[in-house]
């Protein structure tokens, strides 16, 4: 305060520059720090929209739920890990070897699915079947059903079991890929997980073809009914009654080839025929007896599918028993007949 009463504020001019000599009042400081606050509001508000975005990208994964809890909507996915082979073991009266795959699942949480097994060779084909062990391309095919119980899944060694007789090969030695998959139940793929290498011989060696029992067959009558029709087809139908012992439960086939009177085997370019493009019939089977009796195993050959020339031909139906890989377990019966074109 000055000697007249009156205040000198001039020294805040100095320490704040809100207030002046000329006058300025304390409504100058209300004016700044209105301001202050104003920019400080706008900061936040542009900062606010920078990071929603971003916020937003975090969660694009997952769905809040009525109980706000949050879930995971991935995707179906597996991670390979491993698989070995035991070889050499029995399962069900069959000789063959057992795969044990180790591997996790996410996201099939209840799902039926299952894992497949197919058999590549080295020129990158598939080994084929026609048996049980069969898909609908007509690739060998073995598999097992699993329902996952938890969001991911753990197994571990889970086993497939592969009969020996299953791998339809010509006898010799092959190295041999296993194409690992994870399906849907339907058959869909879900994805593939990976391959192992193996090698394999066929048929099966001595050492271990004296783990079988031993088979027998014994062929009681063959005859023909000719001029039939079956799927619009003309031709003859061959009846063999037949009975056969220590096959219970072994796939396996009666086969019948038609030679001339050269004994050469007649040959096919159709479904008809064999590994060696022989013409070729069979009667699939799996005895359900230790000694099973077919009375009446009925075979039908189409007109067509016999290639020859006009004429008349003396004939004769070569009638083996096979296992599924068509390695010859028995030679069974000749049968002559006389056929006219």
């Amino acid at each position: 305060m000055n000697n007249n009463g009156s205040y000198n504020l001039s020294f805040l001019q100095n320490a704040t520059g809100i207030v002046h000599k000329n006058g300025g009042s304390i409504m100058n400081t209300s004016k700044t720090i209105m301001q202050f606050f104003t920019r400080a509001a706008l900061a936040f508000a542009v900062c606010l929209l920078t990071l929603t975005p971003a916020l937003a990208l975090t969660n694009q994964n997952h769905i809040l739920t009525s109980n706000e809890t949050l879930e995971t909507t991935s995707e179906p996915s597996a991670v390979y890990k491993s698989t070995r082979i035991e070889y050499n073991v029995t399962e069900g009266g069959r000789r063959g070897m057992r795969v044990l795959v180790t591997f996790d699942v996410s996201g099939l949480k209840g799902v039926d699915t299952k894992l497949i097994i197919r058999v590549q060779k080295e020129d990158g084909g598939f080994v084929m079947n026609q048996a049980s062990y069969s898909n609908s391309e007509g690739q060998f095919e073995a598999s097992t059903s699993i329902k996952p119980g938890y969001p991911t899944t753990e197994y571990e060694d889970l086993d497939i079991f592969i009969p020996y007789s299953e791998l339809t090969l010509r006898k010799g030695d092959y190295n041999l890929k296993l194409d690992i998959d994870l399906g849907y139940e339907n058959g869909e793929l879900i994805q593939h997980l990976g391959f192992k290498n193996f090698k394999f011989s066929a048929p099966n060696s001595a050492s271990e073809s004296e783990d079988r029992p031993d088979v027998s067959a014994t062929v009681n009558r063959v005859w023909v009914d000719y001029d039939v029709m079956e799927n619009r087809k003309k031709g003859m139908r061959i009846h063999v009654n037949f009975e056969v012992v220590g096959l219970k439960g072994i796939d396996s086939k009666l086969t019948v080839r038609v030679a001339n009177e050269s004994n050469e085997f007649l040959t096919s370019t159709s479904s008809y025929a064999n590994d060696e493009g022989e013409l070729e019939l069979m009667f699939e089977m799996r005895p359900g007896y230790p000694t099973t009796v077919y009375k009446d195993a009925a075979i039908f050959l189409p007109y067509e599918e016999l290639n020859l020339r006009k004429g008349v031909w003396d004939l004769k139906l070569d009638i083996d028993l096979k296992y599924a890989n068509n390695e010859l377990i028995e030679h069974l019966a000749i049968h002559e007949f006389e056929f006219t074109r």
